[in-house]
């Protein structure tokens, strides 16, 4: 073929192929229902109208947000059919194994929870001894500092939560390291989606919510919160990645104010340190003050930590019963 016929074809070429039409994602992206939803949720906890994000009752609807996720996401594999593709049945099964883990980290909330409970009950015993001006005998004084300095060793043995931070931490490795795999493509491109959406969604909103929760029940933890791997293309990713830095600036700014993250637990601590300060010094004036403020902020932790404590347990038997559910769907397929 002479040079001229040959650069007439190869033009030929280039102009044919650059005039076939070629696959363009849709845009806007086409949202799923769960996506429309878990956007607007996320978008709720970033901008909290009666909470603080160190604060219990903030905790409390992050949990509940992720007890949410886990009942929208069983639907959502309810919907897919009674048989899933090959895809979809391995996202289940990885979803079954951060399961695990996550319950691991729910049991070590739990065991803290108690903790907590055990360190206000010995501060109300402290203030109870020391109530009353005119019975403060050094016997009395002595049980008083005993129950003090029990809070003062749970507060070292509870600097960490090693237990939960270890199993979240295996979570967040195991998911960047595997990544999210495609929709599956022989379910209908609708359910594909939305089952991808709710599995990965859902996983990652449980996965902040538990780390949080975890950080804020350490009296001085070292750690920060586990890098949540979420979608990059959908809206909630987005919302989900803003919610996390924004968490993690407040949590790294209390610890470097040498502050326990949880608000109504740094107020327990810092009645335990007043009152340990005041016995020191023997004033009974002073020491009169420090017991009934003691005494009132201990109450108002105990009511306010009461419920993240129900919600903690409310999604460890949510855990259960979605691992319940996913072993059966195996099953059926």
């Amino acid at each position: 073929m002479r040079p001229s016929s040959l650069l007439r074809t190869l033009s030929l070429k280039l102009i044919s192929s650059k005039l076939s039409p070629s696959p363009v994602a849709p845009w806007p992206p086409v949202r799923t229902p769960f996506d429309r939803w878990i956007a607007a949720e996320l978008e709720e906890l970033r901008f909290p109208v009666f909470s603080r994000k160190t604060s219990a009752q903030w905790l409390s609807k992050a949990l509940d947000l992720a007890v949410a996720g886990l009942e929208m996401m069983a639907r959502s594999v309810a919907l897919a059919g009674p048989r899933l593709g090959a895809t979809n049945r391995k996202l289940v099964e990885d979803y079954l194994e951060d399961v695990v883990d996550l319950l691991d980290a729910c049991n070590g909330l739990r065991d803290r929870m108690e903790d907590v409970k055990e360190y206000t009950n010995l501060i109300s015993i402290a203030t109870h001894y020391l109530e009353g001006e005119h019975e403060r005998g050094e016997g009395v004084i002595r049980r008083a500092t005993a129950a003090l300095a029990a809070c003062e060793a749970m507060e070292k043995r509870c600097a960490e939560l090693k237990k939960c931070g270890s199993s979240l931490r295996k979570l967040s490795e195991r998911i960047a390291a595997h990544g999210a795999p495609p929709c599956d493509e022989t379910s209908t491109s609708a359910t594909a989606d939305e089952l991808h959406e709710a599995l990965t969604g859902s996983r990652a909103v449980a996965l902040l919510a538990v780390a949080a929760t975890g950080i804020a029940l350490s009296f001085r933890t070292r750690r920060g919160l586990p890098v949540v791997h979420s979608s990059k293309t959908a809206p909630w990713g987005a919302k989900l990645h803003e919610l996390q830095k924004e968490v993690k600036e407040v949590f790294d700014a209390r610890r470097r104010g040498g502050l326990v993250v949880l608000d109504e637990l740094d107020a327990a601590a810092s009645s335990a340190r007043s009152l340990r300060d005041a016995v020191s010094r023997r004033d009974r004036k002073e020491l009169s003050i420090i017991v009934d403020l003691a005494r009132r902020r201990c109450r108002e932790s105990e009511e306010r930590m009461r419920p993240l404590g129900e919600k903690v347990d409310e999604f460890y038997r949510q855990l259960i019963s979605i691992r319940v559910s996913l072993l059966g769907k195996l099953t059926e397929t």
